[in-house]
């Protein structure tokens, strides 16, 4: 349907990522939840394998964690 073709995800998942200061973790958040890619798309465009992708995610969805928290 054209709705999910023109999705924008909230301008506040935006301004989160942005405020990541490693070009790692923001390029691989930039990629798969702006992005919409797969994990192995991610994995291959990084120059990583999935298993590290999947790694360095964990460490930012941390630091979101952390952002979120002080936000509120």
């Amino acid at each position: 349907p054209k709705e999910v073709l023109d999705y924008q995800p909230p301008g506040d998942i935006r301004e989160l990522i942005a405020q990541i200061r490693k070009p790692e973790y923001r390029t691989l958040l930039e990629l798969r939840y702006l992005g919409f890619k797969t994990w192995d798309a991610v994995a291959e465009e990084m120059g990583f394998e999935p298993r590290t992708v999947y790694r360095l995610h964990n460490n930012a969805l941390r630091i979101i964690e952390r952002l979120m928290r002080s936000e509120k």
